[in-house]
């Protein structure tokens, strides 16, 4: 018989052989057969194993670890010991739409083929959320109807430039966008954010802003003009102007005017100049302006052109609107001493076209009448109140009430009269 029997399952052929005492022979022989049929005990299961998504290398490297380990199950045979062989029926992970994972069996068997398993699962999970590699950016756009709307769409379409990535799978954008703001109401914000296959989210914020920098412009603007006094100077005559602005539909539009007389005097011939100050304000408080002269011509059809007061208004015989009078403030008169002049008798001139010839006896004229005595001198004054509604004189001064003595003399009759004119302001 062999020294040893079969180690583990096998056959051993065994002769025996029988001998007499003369060393006759006889042999016969068996087969000592040893069988497995039970496979290796599993002392430790194979472990489920749950790990966090990372980048693909780290995540084939962990997984392979596990497999290689075999879950971490361990097995051991009566029979042979340690002396067996594991393998798993691993492929490839599977998905559910956010993890990954991979249900296992690892197989242990002995050398007489015979086995036992052990299952577990890989999961590789994704709970972080994905990174923002670009933040969205502010986005300021000049007021303009005719490309707002496209510039704001693509600003949200390219997410206001911000960028993300998520190691385990692919992202989906979605915002709170709802409408652009109104012009110069400042910026609203947009939030952005960036959602993985397992819901994962992250948010950069960005915002849209319209600004309106431009003031609005006259696209056609009236003509200097110059008008007959019997027109009327309203913009209805003179002239509308026509204003754009690319942000509101209909800026404002006003006008104001300053008119000074040329001459001061209102005199004929003579102008009345109107600067007239155009203004047109936008939604946002931008002013541009632009100035009309209106020119109203105050002439007589026929005449000198010499300034005088102007005719009454008479078909194109135009004449100023004679401000309103201010009733007089009575100014106190106080008499001035007359002052004698010396009269100077003058001989009488007869009118010989009116009176007969005086004969003086040889055919000539009479003698020269021979003037009368001079009456005393005497006076009364006499005032003249002269209404200046300026405030000022030629010369820059105060117009007071000034009182100017003047005198007169009658020299037929001697008598000397004292005027005074008085200026009342």
């Amino acid at each position: 018989a062999p020294a040893a029997g079969p180690t583990g399952c096998g056959t051993q052929n065994v002769v025996f052989t029988v001998r007499d005492e003369c060393n006759n022979a006889a042999t016969t022989s068996a087969s000592f057969i040893v069988r497995d049929t039970a496979g290796p005990t599993i002392t430790t299961p194979a472990q489920a194993r749950t790990v966090e998504c990372a980048d693909s290398t780290t995540n084939t490297a962990t997984l392979n670890t596990w497999l290689s380990e075999r879950g971490g199950a361990t097995a051991v045979d009566t029979c042979y010991g340690t002396n067996f062989t594991w393998t798993n029926n691993f492929t490839a992970l599977q998905s559910d739409g956010c993890n990954r994972f991979a249900d296992v069996t690892f197989r242990v068997t002995d050398p007489c083929a015979q086995s036992s398993t052990t299952s577990a699962r890989y999961t590789i999970v994704d709970t972080t959320r994905p990174t923002i590699t670009n933040v969205a950016a502010d986005a300021v756009f000049e007021c303009n109807t005719t490309t707002n709307a496209s510039e704001v769409n693509a600003y949200i379409a390219a997410r206001g430039g911000a960028t993300a990535t998520d190691i385990c799978s692919s992202v989906v954008w979605s915002n709170n966008f709802v409408a652009a703001p109104e012009e110069c109401t400042g910026p609203i914000s947009v939030s952005f954010t960036a959602t993985d296959a397992c819901g994962n989210a992250a948010t950069t914020v960005g915002s849209i802003e319209i600004q309106d920098n431009v003031a609005p412009a006259f696209t056609t603007f009236p003509a200097n003009v110059r008008l007959g006094c019997d027109q009327d100077i309203h913009p209805d005559t003179a002239g509308f102007p026509v204003v754009f602005d690319a942000c509101a539909s209909s800026p404002s539009l006003t006008w104001s005017d300053v008119q000074f007389k040329e001459p001061d005097e209102g005199f004929c011939p003579g102008d009345l100049i109107t600067y007239r100050t155009w203004l047109s304000m936008d939604d946002c408080g931008n002013v541009h302006t632009q100035e009309q002269i209106v020119t109203t011509v105050y002439a007589r059809s026929s005449g000198p052109c010499t300034p005088t007061q102007c005719p009454p208004c008479v078909l194109d015989q135009c004449c100023e609107v004679v401000p309103d009078q201010v009733a007089c403030n009575p100014v106190p008169c106080n008499e001035v001493a007359c002052v004698s002049t010396p009269c100077q008798a003058v001989p009488c001139i007869p009118n010989i076209e009116c009176q007969d010839p005086i004969d003086g006896g040889d055919g000539g004229l009479g003698p020269a009448p021979v003037a009368s005595a001079s009456p005393a001198p005497s006076c009364e004054p006499v005032y003249i109140y002269v209404f200046d509604d300026d405030d000022t004189n030629a010369d820059g001064g105060n117009n007071n009430p000034i009182i100017q003595p003047r005198e007169s003399e009658n020299s037929s009759s001697s008598l000397v009269a004292s005027l005074a004119l008085i200026v009342i302001a």
